[in-house]
């Protein structure tokens, strides 16, 4: 399954590329063109780590370091508001912290594999069909880059994405529906994890919630989407398993 995942991967980031030197035609400035490229290479570099990691077994200990660096960052932000901000941010954190490392510890290899790969493909795709064809915002105050055109265009791709890895991996014994509907779940976990981390920045008026990754901003900025994304996806498992 690891070569079909990374064929795929592959093929996403070749589709990548060639939208990015289509972008940058449009791009006057240089440093803009030679930031895209940088930003495409270091996520290149982190898909594959993180692949990586899930496959050789070690991802619990890299996302315990994903969740206490990110949570670092948060804690950073929070002088800059109100004490009920600070509350509300920090309990929801540890929830979906908790969420996200019970998901490491407990989920299979190839079921973290799934999410990754599905939030993986929106993220990219929601961005760079945003850029190319999008035009009408979604939610211009929050987060004015995201557009209906990127947000629809990633959405389909991930449920051909989840289709192409359950239905390919008999371990998982999964049906077109199931394929579907947990495609369309994660996209959407996907989506609004990234709001939630948006809603938070604007709240403290930052851009990023750091510098830590070359383009990407933060842990938490890079991560987001997969924190969210995982910790449901555990949340659904658990409760079709046991109910």
């Amino acid at each position: 399954m690891l070569v079909s995942v990374y064929l795929l991967v592959i093929i996403y980031f070749v589709i990548g590329a060639a939208a990015i030197a289509l972008i940058n035609k449009r791009k006057k400035t240089s440093t803009e063109k030679r930031n895209r490229w940088i930003k495409y290479l270091v996520y290149l570099g982190i898909v594959n780590s993180v692949i990586v990691s899930i496959y050789f077994d070690f991802f619990f200990w890299l996302a315990l370091l994903i969740s206490l660096v990110a949570f670092f960052e948060l804690v950073l932000l929070l002088p800059g508001t109100g004490l009920r901000n600070r509350i509300v941010a920090i309990l929801s954190f540890l929830v979906l912290i908790f969420a996200f490392q019970s998901a490491a510890w407990f989920l299979a290899p190839r079921e973290i594999l799934y999410v990754y790969l599905l939030v993986f493909c929106f993220d990219g795709f929601a961005q760079i069909i945003g850029q190319l064809i999008g035009k009408r915002k979604i939610t211009p105050r929050l987060s004015p880059n995201k557009t209906w055109g990127g947000f629809i265009g990633a959405f389909l791709i991930t449920i051909a994405t989840s289709a192409y890895y359950l239905l390919h991996n008999d371990s998982l014994q999964s049906t077109w529906p199931e394929a579907i509907l947990f495609g369309a779940f994660i996209a959407l976990l996907a989506f609004g994890g990234d709001l939630l981390a948006s809603l938070f920045k604007r709240i403290t008026n930052v851009k990023d919630y750091g510098n830590t990754i070359p383009q990407h901003g933060g842990i938490l900025d890079r991560f987001d989407s997969f924190i969210v994304s995982l910790g449901g996806f555990f949340g659904i498992v658990y409760l079709i398993t046991n109910f």
